[in-house]
């Protein structure tokens, strides 16, 4: 049964991948690809995963996990976003004018059907230690997605105005480490029965299942349309106020269709489990009758209601507009007192729904509850790929305020990025151990705090200050996103070498706290500007991976002697300065004689 239902996600979420990169091939040229993203990065990430998969081979030494999962999943997750993220940013370079429903809801679904087949293919390759293979093919599909948004910085079509497929570019990766983590804790939980036979199965398994009601659900999302009969449109065209109605409630149809794929699938999993739970009583018989008696269903479900209010929170505006008033620009021109009061309050929701499920199901509860909360990411996003559109009606009339649709799909992707790190402490926490008891109380924890909010927003600022307009080759511009990528893996390194577990709890909370802080500095003006406030939440998920993955190595050298550390210390330091400060000026250097270069072959013609 486990092998049957593992089959059943790759299969499902393989073939969902392939309706878009279809809808992809039929709809744009093979040149949209080229202005979008540099075809020298795609290349470039490849081969970061084929010497990650070559160096990882031995299974002996510190840094070596038995069973090469780390490389496996590494590989896998690397080909995943590189296959979503060519067919997302294809679309980037066309002039896609008229598209319908179902093709938009293919595009948005990529890259998450591709994740939730790479978690699959993870389960059936063979591995040593499951947890270290999944959270590899997390840190393949981030540092894949955060090249694949340094190159498209520096395409051409990055000074264009705002897009969508960025953000389901992150909300991928997102999902693909929230599931991983989800189906880890399901692992470390144990098995469920099933009625009336002796069969067993992971609660990582049950968790993998479910999840594929996420991309299914944005697959069901065009009945709303076609039921409203809701036909294609260009942007910038007339709607009387007939179609602009019908539009309006073929968004509810779409939530309420998502709502039901995931109710399904649910129940279709978990109705044959064994439930511990006293038998329902009054009103909580109703609840049972809806949402089902198992733990399973209750998280999914609340989940699923919070990711909805959530979005309701980061879409309402408490004001009217008059008929005919378009804001082309979205969130962008709100005031920025309602931006911070709308990403506040659904920041302390997020935080108030994650402190009453972290002790369900022994941890594994908080991951299904994020995970059903993606259910409203992927709508908000799809609705910000829908075309904008004038509505004409009688002058004076008064229409429901339109929500901002790029804005929200900023806030509800940075915040899912941010719930996942979350589950990602929890995951530490699990496979770790309870932090000791002055973690939270000595001065170490004022360390992590800062060190983990500042951090993200640090290396971010340090990384795309390599894109600029100065002319400078792109193999160079990629060996300084490497030194980023090295500051990134040291830090971390050396605080756990320094302090241990005593700053590392502090600083995995810290960086959750980062990522929800993205979601107050608005969307800027053009592509680029875009990128750049979604790379703070992309550094921040790189870390938290990176110390789920690497702390079991290095706590072991906690019981050095002082002078050991110091020695490492200054060895680490020395080499991050020199190799910051030589990529700067080595940078500066070749940018000054590439553009003598260019001026002396100008003047020769």
């Amino acid at each position: 049964m486990e092998r049957s239902l593992v089959l059943f996600a790759l299969v499902a979420g393989f073939a969902l991948w392939l309706g878009g990169a279809a809808a992809a091939r039929r709809n744009i040229s093979s040149g949209a690809l080229k202005s979008a993203l540099p075809v020298f990065y795609p290349i470039a990430s490849l081969v970061v995963a084929m010497l990650v998969f070559l160096v990882t081979i031995p299974s002996s030494g510190r840094f070596f996990s038995p069973g090469h999962d780390l490389g496996n999943g590494y590989l896998l997750g690397a080909l995943g976003a590189l296959l979503s993220g060519v067919v997302l940013s294809s679309r980037i370079g066309a002039s896609v004018k008229s598209e319908s429903p179902s093709q938009r809801a293919t595009y948005v679904a990529s890259p998450f059907a591709l994740g939730l087949s790479g978690v699959a293919a993870s389960l059936l390759i063979k591995h040593d230690t499951l947890w270290i293979g999944l959270l590899g093919l997390a840190i393949g599909w981030t540092t894949t997605t955060g090249l694949l948004l340094f190159g498209m910085m520096q395409s051409r079509a990055a000074e264009v105005g705002q897009r969508p497929e960025p953000l389901a570019i992150v909300a991928g990766a997102g999902f693909c480490a929230l599931l991983s983590a989800a189906v880890a804790l399901g692992e470390q939980h144990g098995s469920a029965h099933f009625y009336a036979t002796s069969n067993l199965i992971s609660y990582g398994v049950i968790a993998l299942a479910i999840a594929v009601a996420i991309p299914l659900s944005l697959m069901l999302s065009p009945i709303g349309d076609l039921f409203m009969h809701v036909d294609r449109r260009d942007s910038g065209s007339v709607l009387n106020q007939n179609d602009y109605w019908n539009i309006l409630w073929a968004r509810g149809i779409r939530a309420v269709a998502a709502l039901i794929a995931v109710g399904a699938i649910d129940r279709a999993v978990c109705m044959r489990l064994v439930n511990d739970a006293e038998p329902a009583t009054g009103i909580a018989r109703l609840t049972y009758a809806l949402v089902g008696a198992s733990p399973i269903s209750h998280a999914m479900a609340e989940g699923t209601l919070l990711g909805l209010l959530i979005w309701w929170i980061c879409s309402s505006i408490p004001s009217k507009k008059k008929a005919n008033e378009v804001d082309p620009h979205g969130s962008s021109s709100q005031p920025t007192a309602l931006v911070w009061q709308k990403s506040g309050l659904a920041v302390i929701v997020l935080m108030m729904a994650v402190m009453a499920a972290y002790q369900q199901l022994l941890g594994f509860g908080i991951s299904l509850l994020l995970l059903g909360s993606y259910v409203a990411v992927t709508l908000s996003i799809l609705r910000a790929f829908e075309p904008e559109r004038v509505v004409h009606v009688p002058e004076g009339q008064d229409l429901p305020e339109a929500a901002q649709p790029l804005g929200t799909a900023l806030q509800m992707t940075l915040l899912g990025i941010a719930a996942t790190l979350l589950v990602l402490y929890r995951v530490y926490v699990t496979y770790y151990g309870d932090p000791v008891a002055t973690a939270f109380t000595d001065q170490y924890a004022s360390f992590g705090t800062v060190i983990g909010i500042a951090f993200p927003f640090f290396l971010s600022g340090l990384l795309t200050k390599c894109v600029s307009k100065d002319p400078e080759p792109s193999a160079l511009k990629l060996i300084r996103c490497c030194v980023c990528g090295l500051v990134l893996l040291a830090t971390p390194a050396l605080m756990l070498l320094l302090w241990g577990e005593k700053t590392v709890i502090a600083f995995l909370i810290a960086l959750a706290i980062s990522a929800a802080l993205s979601t107050a500095t608005g969307l800027g003006i053009t592509l680029k500007s875009q990128i750049v406030r979604l790379f703070p939440a992309v550094i921040a998920l790189g870390v938290s991976l990176a110390v789920c993955e690497w702390s079991h190595y290095l706590l072991n050298m906690e019981d050095w002697t002082r002078l050991q550390k110091e020695r490492v210390v200054v060895q680490v330091v020395a080499t991050m300065i020199a190799l910051v400060v030589g990529s700067e000026y080595v940078s500066r250097f070749a940018a000054a004689r590439f553009a003598r270069a260019s001026q002396s072959e100008g003047s020769a013609r």
